[in-house]
């Protein structure tokens, strides 16, 4: 599995394990040779911090699949604003229950 963001080919396959369906709006994950562009499965960074590409030490759990559309709508917005802004907390994906409350961890204990 070749991806543009130099992630470890073990770190995607887990990736893709785990997400068979998008991340925020449980869509069926299908492949990028699709017709329809917003049905394409997209990797999405969750701390969507530049550079986009795989730093060391990330994880599976620093990333998700989600569609394209559901990646496209959330450009450059923070995961928690997003996930605020559709009201989804309570039906995304454990991954992003899990981020989420990693990152407000971290920002309280700061």
């Amino acid at each position: 599995m070749a991806n543009n963001f130099r992630i470890p080919p073990e770190v995607e396959s887990a990736i893709r394990a785990r997400d068979v369906e998008c991340v925020y709006c449980h869509k069926e994950m299908v492949p990028t040779s699709s017709a329809l562009r917003a049905d394409w499965a997209t990797i999405e960074h969750l701390d969507h911090l530049p550079p986009f590409k795989y730093r060391e030490g990330q994880t599976a759990d620093d990333f998700a699949m989600a569609c394209g559309s559901c990646n496209s709508s959330r450009g450059a917005q923070p995961l928690a604003a997003f996930v605020a802004k559709r009201g989804i907390a309570d039906t995304v994906a454990p991954v992003i229950k899990v981020y989420l409350s990693r990152s407000r961890r971290a920002a309280s204990s700061m």
